[in-house]
């Protein structure tokens, strides 16, 4: 008997009303000026936290089978990439910079990396009427469809500078298609989601904080700077001189534990690289491909020991150079550099390379090799050290030292030899001369 009650209410329209939703407005724009740098942001990713079983929408409307829909289903409606399209599409025709779009003419993984915040959604509630145009199939999805949506989305904003969230919003989004459509169901959650971005970027703390740099009132906590805004601290054009130190003479069996003080991790929005200080005043030098086209970089020093934040300050892309400088010195931080020797090593003299290859936890690693070439690139028109040091991605910027710790110059690139990224023994680096030529850094001996 109790099986025959559960199957009438599913037949039976009088024991599944349509779901109240609540017709959310779309609010009015705001007015970014034509001539404002909105801070570049990407979104990451999407999350449905709504409990399973949650009833979520009617589906039927006047057919003569009708039923309730519980949230299981809902992720394979409207995924991350959809969630990411539709972003990026509202976002940008309300003039906000959105990272990772194809009209970009450099490289879309390239664009991802100058991104400063990245934001993510969480859909928390989603009520919907689902009408299918045809009642014979009565199995979700399987007919053309129409219907209504309501949803509630929370967004949270990450600051990948100060890496940390800045700031949290919950907006709403109702949509209703008026035609049957075989793919009713995602199109109208994909519209109500539009919405609740739309509303998102006419959030004026949102706005605020995109397009003029100010934090929102209440701000989380966190253990780096309690500085607000960075940007333009450093003038481009200062003037930098390296005053070199006393070339060493002295092997680097057992001071490794000092020189790795010298290098750091480099991570901007969309991946990580090494790097080195070159003065005491916090200036880093790294490759270009590193901080692609950020205008910062967050910078994490030996054993991760500090997090700080870095501008950059010049970047030469034909010789993949960049000059960075943080934007302060931590209490009781002491910037350790090393001598710079611009003479070129001999083929078969010891060589070290030290970085943060693939992984964060590899952090602080030193590889040895071999001087194996000096050589000139007639279609780069640019000079490289070649040499058997193990390097992979992630070591990109980190500096190549001799054997008694002096820099030489900087890892590159490496060759593979399969698909999975076996070294080949072959790798280049950007010898340390040509690095500050192009960086304009003067060297004084």
């Amino acid at each position: 008997m109790r099986h025959f009650l559960l199957l009438l209410c599913f037949i039976l329209t009088a024991c599944t009303p349509e779901i109240s939703l609540k017709e959310h407005e779309m609010k009015d724009p705001l007015v970014i000026p034509e001539d404002a740098q909105p801070s570049p942001i990407s979104f990451r990713t999407l999350r449905y936290e709504i409990p399973t079983g949650t009833t979520v929408a009617s589906y039927g409307c006047d057919s003569f089978l009708r039923g309730l829909i519980d949230a299981s289903g809902f992720a394979k409606q409207m995924g991350s990439a959809d969630a990411k399209r539709v972003f990026t599409e509202t976002l940008t025709a309300q003039g906000y910079d959105v990272a990772g779009q194809p009209e970009f003419v450099f490289d879309e993984i390239e664009d991802e990396m100058r991104v400063k915040y990245g934001i993510s959604a969480r859909i928390t509630d989603i009520k919907m009427n689902i009408c299918p145009g045809d009642s014979r199939f009565i199995k979700f999805g399987a007919a053309k469809e129409k219907g209504a949506a309501e949803l509630t989305v929370i967004w949270t904003v990450f600051d990948y500078v100060n890496w940390k969230s800045v700031y949290k919003a919950t907006t709403q989004g109702y949509s209703k298609t008026r035609f049957y459509n075989m793919e009713g169901t995602p199109l109208v959650l994909e519209e109500a989601f539009a919405m609740a971005a739309h509303n998102l970027g006419a959030d004026h703390l949102f706005n605020d904080l995109l397009v003029n740099g100010v934090l929102p009132p209440v701000k989380p906590k966190t253990v780096y700077s309690e500085s607000e805004h960075y940007a333009g601290k450093f003038s481009p054009d200062e003037k930098i001189v390296i005053h070199n130190s006393e070339i060493s003479k002295t092997p680097t069996k057992g001071r490794f534990d000092k020189i790795l003080e010298t290098a750091v991790r480099v991570q901007t929005g969309g991946g990580h690289g090494s790097g080195y200080f070159i003065t005491p005043q916090g200036h880093i030098i790294t490759n270009a491909h590193v901080v692609g086209y950020s205008d910062w970089a967050r910078i994490t020093t030996k054993g991760r020991k500090r997090k700080i934040q870095a501008e950059v300050l010049r970047v030469d892309r034909p010789r993949d150079v960049a000059l960075l400088r943080i934007i302060e010195i931590p209490d009781k931080m002491a910037i350790s550099t090393l001598p710079i020797r611009t003479e070129i090593p001999k083929i078969g003299d010891d060589l070290y390379a030290i970085g943060a290859p693939l992984a964060k936890g590899h952090q602080d690693t030193v590889t040895r090799g071999i001087m194996s070439k000096y050589f000139y690139k007639k279609m780069e028109k640019q000079y490289y050290i070649q040499s058997d040091v193990s390097i992979h991605q992630g070591n990109s910027g980190g500096p190549l030292l001799d054997e008694n710790g002096n820099i030489v110059g900087m890892s590159v690139a490496g060759y593979a030899i399969d698909d999975v990224g076996r070294g080949a023994g072959l790798n280049l680096f950007i010898p340390i001369e040509d690095a500050l030529d192009k960086l304009d850094i003067e060297l004084e001996e």
